[in-house]
């Protein structure tokens, strides 16, 4: 049975990936910061089918931890989604968004990704997928951290 992560699966294109993917027979494991969404698609796809696992990109140093204890739970994992982020309209530059955008779309992001491939080249095989946004390429002046957050995430890819 093939297993993917989804990051970013309590809701959107991450939660459609999860539920698209067990119902094409991958054992997936779920990880998002609301737990409570997570359980909710847990029971929909099926205690046997699916592990969750409460994680919050905003907090790198709980968010590895979360992920690589998911990844062992699975154990040999074929695929990463990460579908994880936040957008918030500021075109009033308030530092703060900004900072936080930039935490969990481009820290968080990097995060799950170069950890994955880690993870990827000591399996020898795995694929990663990254959701961006059209923003990377026509960034918007109500929001953009979220513009350079999602240009970033696309080069890193």
């Amino acid at each position: 049975m093939k297993k993917a992560i989804i990051v970013g699966a309590s809701s959107g294109i991450g939660r459609e990936i999860a539920l698209q993917l067990a119902k094409s027979g991958f054992k997936v494991g779920i990880a998002a910061r609301r737990g409570e969404l997570l359980a909710d698609l847990e029971n929909i796809i099926g205690k046997n089918r699916c592990h969750s696992q409460v994680l919050d990109l905003s907090n790198t140093a709980t968010a590895i931890v979360a992920f690589q204890a998911l990844f062992d739970r699975l154990g040999r994992v074929d695929s990463v989604y990460i579908s994880a982020g936040v957008g918030f309209p500021n075109s009033n530059l308030e530092s703060e968004i900004e900072a936080k955008t930039a935490q969990i779309n481009c820290s968080g992001f990097a995060l799950i990704a170069s950890e994955s491939i880690r993870r990827f080249l000591i399996q020898g095989t795995g694929h990663l997928v990254g959701i961006t946004s059209v923003a990377a390429a026509r960034p918007s002046s109500e929001a953009p951290a979220y513009g350079a957050s999602k240009a970033f995430a696309s080069i890193y890819l």
